[in-house]
């Protein structure tokens, strides 16, 4: 039995799988937050200009403009996202094929 195989490794192996999967969930959260804030001072911003300018509800206006102002780029990273996530499946798809034909 070599040290790889050795079942104290594996659990060490994984509870360091598990703290760093934990550690970057923390970060995308984080990550959203700091969207989630900009989306709202940014719509703040683009809310006052508009005030400015038309006779607009402000409330109203800043809701539809911080929320404009996540989901558009949100909208857009996600299928971006997904696009790659398909990208790789094909691409393993097409390795497993081509690794199926030449073991047989």
């Amino acid at each position: 039995m070599t040290d790889v195989d050795r079942p104290d490794d594996t659990e060490l192996a994984r509870e360091v799988a598990d703290r760093a999967i934990r550690r970057l969930n923390l970060l995308e959260h984080l990550f959203l937050m700091v969207a989630a804030g900009a989306a709202l001072l940014a719509g703040l911003l683009v809310t006052w200009l508009i005030s400015q300018s038309f006779d607009v509800p402000f409330r109203t206006t800043w809701a539809i403009s911080a929320l404009v102002l996540f989901l558009f780029p949100a909208s857009i990273s996600w299928v971006r996202v997904r696009r790659d996530e398909r990208e790789w499946v094909r691409k393993r798809d097409e390795h497993r094929a081509a690794d199926s034909d030449t073991t047989s």
